[in-house]
């Protein structure tokens, strides 16, 4: 029989103790249920495998190493707690089973542990971006009724970068402390794609497009120098 050491995290900080248990079956059968932060030991068949179970439809499998007598597994449920983060973690794998060494089986904890699965990066937003960024959505969004009359693409063009464009900005402000430096970018620079190809298709004024390419470069720029925050 092999021995398996099962830890059980719960990474997500809206946790209602609701009485749900992960199950552990090996084997066609349950072999254990454990709570949040629990730790139990379970005996597997030699060549049979593990399943852990969350609630419907979390679930996930591992392999465990035929060489090895003793293996130590740490089980966490995980998602981005943001929009639209959390709408595409719905796509993947949000209970993991994940092997450690045994002395990392035994350091962790779920605060350490959350830490070290998270890319997140500390980074301070830059201010000066998100007040550009938000003031370029807001002409985006004023070009349709004040300078492009007729219907059209670019018409629709423009008021649909500006809406999107409001709706991003104000977004990043509210979760500033759930995004990740990578995402934090991502955001920024898609919107200043956007609005770089905006750029070529609409057919505003000379001092129109002036301060749109102005305010697009200085945000595109201050994201790229945008660094994290330096620990210790």
């Amino acid at each position: 029989m092999k021995k398996v050491h099962i830890k059980f995290f719960f990474l997500v900080s809206f946790y209602l103790d609701i009485g749900m248990k992960l199950r552990v079956r090996s084997g066609g059968h349950k072999i254990a249920e454990l709570s949040v932060g629990e730790t139990q030991v379970v005996e597997v068949k030699e060549g049979q495998n593990l399943s852990f179970f969350y609630g419907f439809p979390y679930h996930t499998r591992i392999r465990l190493d035929e060489k090895k007598q003793e293996e130590f597994i740490i089980v966490y449920y995980s998602f981005r707690e943001y929009f639209p983060g959390i709408l595409l973690d719905l796509f993947k794998k949000v209970l993991v089973a994940k092997p450690v060494s045994e002395k990392d089986f035994k350091d962790a904890e779920q605060d350490k542990f959350l830490q070290k699965i998270n890319s997140k990066q500390s980074f301070n937003p830059d201010r000066i971006s998100l007040i550009t960024g938000f003031f370029l959505s807001l002409i985006y969004t004023a070009i349709p009724f004040f300078w492009i009359k007729e219907d059209g693409l670019s018409r629709n063009l423009s008021f649909f970068i500006g809406v999107v464009g409001i709706i991003s900005f104000l977004m990043i402000i509210i979760q500033k402390r759930l995004i990740s430096l990578k995402e934090y970018k991502a955001r920024i620079l898609l919107f200043g794609l956007f609005s770089i190809i905006a750029l070529c298709v609409l057919p505003q004024n000379f001092w129109i497009k002036t301060i749109l390419l102005s305010g697009t470069l200085v945000l595109i720029l201050r994201t790229f120098l945008l660094k994290p925050l330096q620990n210790g």
